[in-house]
């Protein structure tokens, strides 16, 4: 890690995974309304719905009261009104957006998106995960039609690696050096825990969430559990995942039925047949699963807001948290095995089912792998 650029285990005092965007929700409200210096906040997506509109309010309420709130969204994932804001802003809070394009501006920038979901509150407590602001990872709001997401949501020393990328973020967007005292806390004596903070992006020489994936896969011993909504592997992680199952590791794949983007879906599926071969598992989800989560063994989780795809590793700025925590580990593993329960099983005789208009279309998509 560190000749990647990344910063040493730290220790951390609780770590909990939150399964859905009610979870989330309900964590984030309340951690936000106990901010006593500083709330902030990073997020590929803010909406203006329900859950954004909530969240909003908070972060009014909490600046009103002198806490220094500030909220970085995307450029081109976010587009707020400027009466959503003006409340906030009122109250004392700050926004900026992350490399917002221009009409006529250069496609190569366009394509550099920040995919991160940060939340820290008083340097001490962070969020990270696959969940944006927005009603749709919402169980309670959206109901049947609500992403299946996964969040991680830690305490202690850890989240000064999490302060650090989010003020490296606001920096490059606002060119602001942020001195507030108490945003870096010292460790408590109690953190017995340890995690690695993994940003990558392409500002780095090193794409060092495709590096952890791909040690990771090419470590393991006995059980993969893989989740991720975009499946477009590149050839190295593509081989290291058939290489584990042919060397006899049970190696397991959740995917959506469908995802959000049809092409995604129909280039994931192009890959399903070599996979197959090798002896991976794959299971298709009934509806959008957006979490990016790893388990290998039972003793090295992942969970971050990086994709299996070019994107996440090398165009978008993301975020991942290695960790080896056996109680969350065991939480991550059981929440594999409860989506498992209800996916279809991709087999060789389904696959057999697949006529030659969709084969074409999974091969057309294919050629797209790159810029999806």
């Amino acid at each position: 890690g560190r000749s990647m650029g990344l910063a040493p285990a730290a220790g951390y005092e609780a770590l909990r995974v939150h399964a859905d965007g009610t979870q989330a929700r309900s964590a984030l409200l309340e951690v936000i309304s106990e901010a006593r210096r500083t709330i902030d906040i990073c997020t590929f997506i803010l909406a203006k719905d329900a859950l954004g509109d909530e969240v909003a309010a908070a972060l009014r309420e909490r600046a009103e009261q002198g806490v220094k709130v500030r909220l970085l969204t995307d450029g081109v994932g976010t587009s707020l009104p400027r009466r959503f804001l003006r409340p906030l802003l009122k109250a004392g809070g700050e926004y900026a957006r992350f490399n917002p394009i221009a009409l006529g501006g250069l496609l190569p920038r366009f394509q550099l998106r920040n995919h991160r979901k940060i939340v820290i509150v008083d340097g001490r407590v962070g969020f990270l995960g696959g969940i944006n602001v927005g009603d749709e990872y919402d169980e309670s709001i959206s109901r049947r039609a609500s992403f299946r997401d996964t969040h991680a949501h830690v305490e202690g020393g850890v989240v000064r690696e999490l302060q650090f990328t989010f003020l490296e973020d606001w920096h490059f967007s606002t060119n602001q050096i942020v001195r507030d005292k108490g945003m870096f806390p010292p460790p408590r004596p109690d953190e017995t825990e340890a995690a690695i903070i993994v940003p990558s992006g392409p500002d780095q020489e090193w794409e060092a969430i495709e590096h952890v994936y791909f040690t990771a896969i090419t470590q393991a011993d006995e059980h993969i559990q893989l989740t991720t909504p975009y499946f477009v592997p590149d050839e190295p992680v593509r081989v290291a995942l058939c290489s584990a199952a042919l060397r006899g590791v049970r190696v397991e794949l959740i995917v959506p039925r469908r995802s959000d983007s049809l092409i995604v879906t129909a280039a994931a599926r192009s890959y399903f047949d070599e996979l197959l071969r090798a002896g991976v598992h794959v299971y298709e989800y009934p509806r959008m699963v957006h979490a990016k989560t790893m388990v290998v063994d039972g003793k090295i989780g992942i969970v971050g807001s990086a994709n299996l795809d070019n994107r996440s590793f090398r165009l978008n700025f993301e975020v991942s948290m290695l960790f080896y925590d056996a109680t969350a580990l065991a939480e991550l593993a059981r929440l594999f095995h409860a989506d498992k329960q209800i996916c279809r099983h991709t087999t060789f005789k389904s696959r057999a089912r697949v006529g030659l208009p969709m084969r074409l279309a999974e091969a057309s998509a294919r050629l797209l792998s790159p810029l999806l």
